[in-house]
C-alpha cells in the first residue's frame, strides 16, 4: 500500500510540475507579446507618416509569421508533452487499478 502512495504522489508531483511548467511558460510568453506589441506601436507610430510605411508592414509581417511559426512548434512541443504525460498518468492509473484489484 506504500508503493501506491507512492506512486500517486509521484503522479501528483509530476502533474503539479507540467502545470507550473505550463504556467511558467503562459507567463513568458504573455510577457514576451506584451513586449512586442509596444515594439510593434512605437514603430508603426515613428513610420505612420513616413515614405518608408510600407516597407515597415512587410517586415511587421513577417515578424508575424516568424513569431507564428515559433507559435506552432512550441505548441506542438507542449502537446507532446501532454501526450507524453497523458500516457504516463493513463499507465499509473492502470497500474493502481491493478494494484487496488489485487488486494481486495
Amino acid at each position: 500500500m506504500d508503493t501506491a502512495i507512492t506512486v500517486i504522489v509521484s503522479v501528483i508531483g509530476v502533474v503539479i510540475g507540467f502545470l507550473s511548467h505550463l504556467n511558467e511558460v503562459s507567463k513568458q510568453r504573455k510577457q514576451a507579446r506584451a513586449e512586442e506589441r509596444e515594439r510593434y506601436d512605437v514603430e508603426m507610430r515613428k513610420y505612420a507618416d513616413s515614405a518608408v510605411k510600407q516597407y515597415a508592414a512587410e517586415r511587421d509581417f513577417n515578424h508575424i509569421r516568424n513569431e507564428l511559426a515559433q507559435l506552432r512548434e512550441n505548441m506542438g512541443v507542449l502537446l507532446q508533452e501532454n501526450e507524453t504525460l497523458s500516457d504516463r498518468v493513463d499507465g499509473l492509473k492502470s497500474e493502481l487499478q491493478h494494484i487496488k484489484g489485487g488486494t481486495t
